[in-house]
């Protein structure tokens, strides 16, 4: 490691330390496809992984730009939006920004430490617009078992685990239960970036898309799906049945995710 890289390391290093003492706000800009004005959000990272998440952003060297522009592309004022997965919310939040006050953001988030910072994200942008809502979603209701992976990927995630080393609990529904109660609205447009358990997802709101036409984005870890005892097959497979097919794929060379949009098949 040479002496630039090193002094890169420690003043990137003493930022995230002085952003998190002080609890300061980043000003992110997100691009979007087309003439929209792009919307900016402040993220308010409270630990040095989500400094990592939030730098790129922040720096506009974002690596998942296309797939967030592509998201926003197909938001529109007034849209219903869901971030199934939404960390610390800067998917949502960009949503928010888009669709207004006459819009609706359904933000679904599991794990406490990440809900917390959605939260906070959410309040200081002042989004009225958004609705966190601290559950797992998946295909029943119930009780799931998750592991956090945090020192595996470096940016907090929380995955669902099969085995012994699941060591979190979080409330189970499934978006057919919610819609049907009208406890939300069917969505316009849906995110979905939930470490592996992505198929159950699909599976506890077929109902929704059969009966609307949903744009769905969604990041796919192969390896995680595997891990939960499915495939990017399978998933594929299920939004086929369903009439969706695969509309853009925005997969970056080299990176073991995949990011897919699937839109429904014209009638």
């Amino acid at each position: 490691m040479n002496i630039r890289h090193q002094l890169s390391l420690l003043r990137r290093t003493l930022a995230y330390r002085f952003i998190t003492t002080f609890s300061l706000g980043l000003r992110c800009r997100a691009g979007t496809d087309g003439p929209k004005t792009a919307p900016v959000i402040r993220l308010y990272p409270q630990s040095r992984l989500e400094c990592q998440r939030c730098w790129p952003l922040f720096k506009g060297t974002y690596n998942e730009k296309a797939f967030l522009n592509a998201f926003l592309g197909a938001c529109t004022e007034g849209s219903v939006v869901y971030d199934i997965g939404a960390h610390i919310g800067v998917f949502c939040l960009f949503a928010g920004k888009v669709v207004g006050a006459s819009g609706k953001v359904f933000a679904f988030e599991m794990d406490s430490q990440n809900h917390n910072s959605l939260c906070l994200n959410v309040r200081r942008n002042k989004m009225a617009c958004i609705k966190v809502i601290k559950k797992a979603v998946s295909s029943a209701c119930g009780t799931l078992r998750y592991r956090r992976t945090t020192e595996e990927s470096g940016d907090g995630a929380a995955s669902v685990c099969v085995n012994d080393q699941a060591t979190h609990e979080a409330e189970m529904v499934c978006i057919d239960h919610l819609v049907a109660r009208r406890e939300i609205d069917a969505p316009d447009v849906v995110k979905i970036d939930v470490e592996g358990h992505e198929l159950a997802v699909i599976k506890g709101m077929r109902e929704t898309l059969r009966a609307n036409s949903v744009k769905i984005f969604v990041e796919v870890h192969a390896s995680l799906l595997q891990e939960c005892g499915s495939s990017y097959d399978e998933l594929n497979a299920a939004l086929e049945d369903l009439d969706y097919h695969k509309a853009k794929d925005m997969t970056l060379p080299l990176r073991a995710e995949m990011h897919l949009m699937y839109c429904k098949n014209a009638t």
